[in-house]
């Protein structure tokens, strides 16, 4: 009985230490990780799954529209009409609200 207690208890930690290992793994977006990942693709080539290990809203209502905050106040914003195809739209917006269109 203490066998299968022992090995309940670790299994217990182990499960607990997957969990914290994958919530650590999902990283702060910055500029420098956007821009990278725009130059080494081309704007036209960046897909939803270029940033699908970064923490985003589903703000969208009809197409898709994920928000992934930025540091400084900064937003980016991927939209289009289907997740199988690269955004239509790519934008961020500033701490004062301006857009910058970076594929329109």
């Amino acid at each position: 009985m203490k066998r299968y207690v022992s090995i309940f208890i670790v299994l217990i930690v182990l499960v607990i230490g997957v969990f914290f290992v994958h919530q650590s793994s999902t990283s702060h977006l910055s500029m420098d990780i956007v821009n990278s990942i725009i130059e080494s693709k081309g704007i036209n080539n960046v897909t939803w799954e270029d940033f699908e290990k970064y923490t985003y809203q589903d703000i969208g209502s009809g197409n898709y529209i994920y928000q992934y905050e930025l540091p400084n106040g900064f937003y980016l914003y991927l939209s289009g009409s289907a997740l199988d195809t690269p955004p239509t739209y790519i934008y961020i917006v500033d701490r004062n609200g301006n857009r910058i269109d970076l594929k329109k």
